[in-house]
């Protein structure tokens, strides 16, 4: 059965629309024959012709849902192999996994398939089904390509930017949530209705377990009240969350919403998009269409791109944004409309921002610059907690967007009792320059493992701005696992040049 007022499914019995609240037609249970005037049913006959008009009417009826259901579940798609690879996986995963709804099969992506969202379109089955955007920014948004020069002194407790190669097919930006810049905004003005939202989940429960059963399935999701999150608490989480603009196109879990459920999608958010950002730097709200958000699933293959594609997209340019360690206590944003930067408290709306000039930090951590000269940041860092092992067969290779001097490199390296010495690491640029080979010290790794850590300190190497891949001299026992991706583990501090 169907609302009359806004079309959504309703169950049997129920008096109102949970949608839109909208009453229901009830049917009246009609009373009952009584025995004597129920009559046998008469024999069935058999008509030849009306079994064959019966299964050409059929057989017409189904091929029309198919092309209507196509239409609707492609649409919005762009025209480089959308539509037949959707309709290849949603009509095998139907066949081959009874378990698994028409809902959950309409989102379901090929291995490598990312969907693509542009600002300004909500997509389909949004929670909200509006756009809590009061007044956007201006059409030209200045927003940097690296992180401004003013902020070079600035470090966090985490890799500022990791970009990382895969069998040469994927690459992945990685930058964590306070990096200066990453986000934008515009300075004391509100341009996203936090309160809005979250007036319209309270509104809609239904719609509001939907979106904490989306951030529970998030394993590394935390908040003040724990790891887990239930509708009565949205309020308490909502204060925590901060309203900014992603600057850069950035990769994510998005989830639209369908028979009171979250349908997850990897998606690319276009730059320009207004989130909610929580404790840690992530995005956990898409402000055009209330959607929650959780990190992306690392894909396997090489990544496919469907949907209608932004003027300046380029995959080499996307970005996934990590949580920090600790609580950010306050973002260095970007003006969109100035293109300089200031600092918002984290959970306030533009109310109480601040010039950059009167911070020093970028989180709650404060940094101070040595004496006499910059601080150098940490430009890569693709190392974990998690177990290692030998042979990082496919080296690193990290993204300058700008010219770079080099002062600390460092790889880690394992092999069991040890090695006698360190080796030589050197780099090599996009264009086959060859910079080294550089003679390492080495250093103690975890558990007293002689010459596990390589270092490198470099005089007056100033790379220009381009792509550049690490090589070291014993790949065999150059440390991976897979949290790495199977590539060597390595660590880059540098001062961007002004």
């Amino acid at each position: 059965m169907f609302c009359a007022n806004c079309g959504q499914a309703v169950e049997e019995g129920v008096q109102f629309c949970k949608s839109c609240g909208a009453p229901t037609p009830q049917l009246s249970a009609a009373p009952p024959l009584a025995p004597s005037l129920i009559q046998p049913p008469p024999p069935p006959r058999r008509n030849r012709m009306g079994l064959i008009i019966g299964s050409v009417v059929g057989g017409i009826i189904v091929l029309a849902a198919l092309g209507v259901g196509l239409y609707f579940g492609l649409r919005g798609n762009d025209s480089d192999g959308a539509i037949s690879s959707r309709t290849t996986i949603i009509s095998s995963a139907l066949s081959s996994s009874p378990s698994v709804t028409a809902a959950e099969a309409a989102f379901l992506q090929n291995e490598g398939e990312i969907f693509l969202e542009p600002a300004g379109n909500a997509g389909p089955e949004s929670f909200t089904g509006e756009t809590f955007v009061p007044a956007g920014p201006s059409s030209t948004l200045n927003i940097p390509t690296t992180t401004p020069a003013s902020l070079a002194n600035s470090t966090t407790t985490q890799p500022i930017s990791t970009k990382t190669t895969v069998g040469g097919s994927v690459q992945v930006a990685s930058y964590t949530g306070d990096t200066p810049a990453l986000y934008g905004g515009s300075k004391s003005k509100q341009l996203a209705d936090k309160e809005g939202q979250l007036r319209f989940f309270e509104q809609n429960p239904d719609k509001a377990a939907a979106f904490c059963e989306a951030l529970n399935s998030d394993p590394t999701f935390k908040w003040s009240g724990g790891s887990q999150i239930r509708p009565g608490q949205l309020r308490d989480f909502f204060t925590e969350l901060t309203p900014l603009m992603l600057t850069r196109d950035t990769r994510v879990t998005n989830h639209g919403y369908r028979d009171g459920h979250p349908t997850p999608r990897q998606s690319v958010l276009q730059k320009g998009q207004l989130v909610l950002v929580d404790s840690y730097g992530l995005p956990r709200v898409r402000c055009e269409c209330g959607n929650p958000l959780i990190p992306p699933k690392a894909v396997k293959k090489a990544p496919t791109y469907t949907g209608p594609k932004w003027t300046d997209f380029d995959p080499v340019l996307i970005v996934v944004v990590q949580p920090t360690t600790v609580i950010i206590e306050t973002f260095v944003v970007i003006d969109v409309s100035t293109g300089e930067t200031f600092v918002r408290p984290a959970g306030t709306t533009g109310d109480q921002d601040t010039s950059n000039e009167a911070e020093t930090s970028t989180t709650s951590t404060s940094t101070t610059l040595s004496s006499g000269g910059v601080k150098p940041v940490e430009l890569f860092n693709n190392g974990n907690t998690g177990g290692i092992s030998g042979g990082g067969g496919t080296p690193p290779i990290f993204e300058l967007t700008v010219a770079t001097q080099i002062t600390e490199l460092t790889t880690y390296h394992y092999v069991a009792g040890g090695l006698p010495a360190a080796g030589t690491i050197s780099l090599k640029g996009k264009d086959g320059t060859l910079y080294g080979p550089f003679q390492a010290t080495g250093a103690e790794g975890q558990g007293g493992v002689a010459n596990a850590v390589w270092t490198i300190k470099p005089e007056n190497l100033i790379l220009p701005a381009g792509s550049y891949t690490i090589i070291d001299s014993d790949p065999a026992s150059f440390s991976q696992n897979a949290g790495s991706h199977g590539v060597g583990m390595a660590w880059l501090s540098g001062i961007p040049q002004q």
